[in-house]
């Protein structure tokens, strides 16, 4: 009972706080499911064949509405009723973790379905926490585009489709950026969030429920230890951070970690800020952040402390996870401690460039790709008749 109204509150809420839209969508040949990320796809598909449906309650296709609630088959909720109207031959989207569009095939066989991986997996608080629990039986797409070899095995446990390995989409699409050769920096790539100021809880799952300290006290212990070592060591420490210069959080929360002012703070503004801050810095730091393994795939050098995973006890977040790997390599380490963020600080900072470009060579596959242009997903869309 309670289950079902807090459904019923949520559904209310998304009604009145949504935009309402009262003329049914248009025929269109490719519905964008979920508008996150669907910008990215507008620089492969015309605009003109496209129709965005919204899950999140961003708007509410108000005819669309009541078909659902008054339609003769119970199944026919919204998100298919809006699919029946707008009649596409394409579903595509950027959410990958979203199970309910891993069922959509099964009511409509004909349309063809991509997902897109968006973000690192893991396990615990992620979807193959899910995924793991759940009767995955009927879940199926055309096509699955995921980051590395190793994520496109473990997804087809759980979902019938071709996987593809194609990198980040969005890492793919952006031109690199010439390095500043006069500049000697460590970049290290931010995962700052806000604290929920009513649960105070970062990741829930079934098993497991983290606090927003506990969730950072790896970046209180590691980032101390990383601006001893930029400033005995003559580097400039550049903080890349997620937030716009409209807000002051996160710089407050450098500004309690370091206690000083003798580092860079650079905000962003837009999507393509990140990635010129990495192709600029020397060296790239971070702990288990999507952008530091698209470093990684950029070809920059990369120090990885995935070791929240083993201070947690948060299954799936060692490093290269589900790649079968070492706790310990040449640039990574599922450890914290003084002598391993030495070591691996030590072999970024000093490896020669063809020994680290065998090394990306020899990892890059199984942790993630690099696709110029996602030239794999042109190819898609042109064999299915998209493009």
């Amino acid at each position: 009972m309670i289950y079902f109204f807090k459904k019923y509150l949520q559904k209310t809420f998304f009604f009145y706080s949504s935009k309402k839209k009262y003329k049914p969508p248009n025929k269109k040949k490719i519905i964008i499911y979920d508008r996150s990320g669907s910008e990215l796809f507008f620089n492969y598909l015309n605009i003109n064949d496209v129709e965005v449906l919204d899950v999140r309650g961003e708007s509410i296709n108000v005819p669309i509405l009541i078909r659902s609630l008054f339609h003769k088959k119970s199944n026919r909720n919204y998100k298919l009723c809006y699919i029946d109207q707008v009649d596409p031959k394409l579903i595509i989207t950027f959410i990958d973790n979203n199970t309910d569009f891993y069922i959509i095939k099964n009511f409509y066989p004909n349309i063809i379905t991509i997902f897109v991986q968006n973000g690192y997996r893991g396990i615990i608080g992620d979807v193959f926490d899910k995924l793991n629990i759940i009767n995955c039986t009927n879940f199926k797409v055309d096509y699955m585009l995921c980051f590395g070899d190793a994520i496109c095995k473990h997804y087809s446990k759980y979902i019938q489709g071709k996987s593809i390995s194609i990198g980040s989409f969005k890492n793919n699409m952006i031109n690199s950026y010439p390095q500043n050769i006069k500049s000697k920096t460590i970049l290290y790539i931010s995962q700052f969030r806000e604290k929920n100021k009513k649960t105070n809880v970062f990741i829930s799952s079934s098993s497991l429920q983290i606090s927003t300290e506990e969730f950072f006290s790896t970046e209180f212990y590691l980032l101390p230890k990383l601006y001893t070592f930029c400033k005995i060591n003559g580097f400039r420490l550049q903080i890349c951070g997620c937030s716009n210069s409209q807000s002051n959080h996160e710089i407050s929360y450098y500004n309690n970690v370091f206690h000083d002012s003798d580092w860079d703070y650079f905000s962003k503004e837009n999507i393509f800020d990140s990635y010129k801050l990495i192709d600029i810095a020397d060296y790239v730091v971070t702990i288990d952040s999507t952008l530091g393994y698209e470093a990684f795939a950029r070809g920059k050098k990369v120090a990885f402390f995935t070791c929240r995973g083993n201070y947690l006890k948060i299954q799936g977040a060692d490093f290269g996870w589900p790649l079968n790997i070492k706790k310990k390599g040449e640039f990574w380490t599922n450890e914290i401690n003084d002598f391993e963020i030495n070591r691996v600080l030590n072999f970024v900072t000093n490896v020669q460039s063809n020994i680290w470009e065998s090394l990306k060579l020899k990892f890059m596959p199984g942790l993630i790709n690099f696709d110029k242009q996602n030239q794999k997903f042109i190819k898609i869309l042109i064999e299915e008749g998209f493009y």
